[in-house]
């Protein structure tokens, strides 16, 4: 009997051992260092979180111009503390405190190819990305959040050109502007957005865009809800000089590969400069009464492989215009080059759409007010003078840039160059 209760008694001893090491935890003063050296590198809104042998990190990227970039960097500075502990490590990347995409990385896997000693496409198959991950939830918080973005406000700085080709006597004519924009981040998925326009250079003469003018003058609200659905809310003065507001839906499919959204305004005429009934157009605003009701329903999907996406969109925009709309991008790493087409009762065009990235690739670590240059510049030719006049709200727009397959494909660029 005393020989059973010894082998009993070991037995218990060594499954309690074994149970404790499945549990890997950092102690709070190695997860609190780390977070700080994440911290340091400029990321907000970190926290960590633990969960048997995966370790969760959790960011907010407003350093880097491109996320690939961010993730990593991130992955260079943890991964060789998190690997002698931990088998998996989880980075969730989020905007505005909304987490969007895990990344579960295998975390000897990717050791061992910073060591050389495996290759690119044994790493690819150790790394997932998700949108729709447990892990955003789930584990054992080690590290609160730290390093906050809420109330910090961030000025872009973006320039923008318009041409009018064709012309006689000038067969080109330019304008140049600058549209500062500052955004102060509130809570969770919330922001206010000021924008301006500041003409530099004006061949066109369009006497109303001589004036330094507001641009968009928006509060926005994101939420996620559970099954990928997300709903958007924006109130306040927008592009085409419509104020009121709009409301948007959106689901994800496919592991974000497949969009489906739509939208609904109520909005009124309000300009800045005044021009009904003056000539020329003089300082002040005029306004009329909320009275029009737009819509769209659309569509988006991914061609993964390819950093292609299709564009469908269907909707009744300003004047009375029903329009469909159809357009093909291609992503060349941070640079996105569309070819577009629409279908109006009142006539039909063609066009391209241009993104190219502006200088640099890393920003200053953000402070409570932070300056720096617009992500990209951005151009949009039309073959015609039919314009779809549909405006902007200016709600930031994830789906594009942080659609999981594309930050993938580009992680692994970055990593075999």
């Amino acid at each position: 009997m005393r020989f059973i209760s010894i082998t009993i008694s070991f037995f218990l001893l060594f499954s309690t051992i074994g149970k404790a090491q499945n549990k890997r935890v950092f102690p709070t003063s190695q997860a609190e260092t780390l977070s700080n050296a994440i911290v340091a590198e400029g990321f907000q809104n970190v926290s960590i979180r633990s969960l048997d042998s995966t370790l969760i990190i959790s960011y907010e990227n407003r350093v880097y111009r491109f996320e690939a970039n961010a993730v990593y960097q991130l992955l260079e500075l943890v991964n060789p503390t998190v690997v002698q502990q931990y088998n998996k490590l989880v980075l969730i990347t989020k905007q505005q405190g909304i987490a969007l995409v895990a990344w579960e990385i295998d975390t000897k896997k990717y050791e061992d190819f910073r060591q050389q000693e495996v290759g690119i496409d044994q790493l690819k198959n150790s790394i997932n990305t998700s949108n729709n991950s447990p892990y955003f939830k789930q584990g054992k918080e080690l590290v609160a959040n730290k390093n906050t973005g809420n109330y910090k406000i961030e000025i872009l700085i973006k320039p923008t050109l318009k041409l009018a080709l064709g012309g006689f006597p000038e067969p080109v004519l330019y304008q140049i502007n600058l549209q500062p924009m500052a955004n102060l981040f509130l809570w969770k998925g919330a922001q206010l957005q000021l924008e301006g326009i500041l003409p530099l250079l004006n061949e066109i003469e369009i006497p109303e865009e001589e004036f330094a003018r507001p641009g968009i003058l928006a509060f926005h609200q994101q939420v996620r809800l559970p099954k990928n659905f997300f709903v958007g809310l924006s109130v306040g003065y927008f592009t085409d000089k419509r104020y009121g507001g709009a409301a948007e839906l959106k689901k994800l499919f496919f592991n974000g590969d497949l969009l489906l959204k739509t939208r609904i305004g109520y909005t009124g005429h309000a300009s800045y400069p005044r021009q009904i009934g003056v000539e020329p157009p003089v300082k002040g605003w005029e306004y009329a009464d909320l009275n029009y009701v737009d819509y769209t329903v659309g569509a988006s999907y991914w061609l993964s492989k390819w950093n292609t996406r299709i564009d469908v969109l269907y909707g009744k925009v300003l004047n009375q215009k029903n329009v469909l709309r159809f357009e093909v991008s291609q992503q060349f790493k941070e640079t996105e080059i569309g070819f577009f087409a629409f279908k109006t009762e009142r006539g039909n065009n063609y066009g391209v759409n241009v993104a190219i990235p502006i200088f640099p690739k890393k920003y200053w670590k953000p402070k409570l007010l932070s300056i720096r240059p617009a992500k990209h510049f951005t151009y949009t030719y039309h073959s015609t003078q039919n314009y779809i006049q549909h405006y902007n709200t200016g709600i930031p727009k994830f789906e594009n840039t942080l659609n999981p397959a594309l930050i993938k494909n580009h992680l692994f660029r970055i990593l075999v160059n």
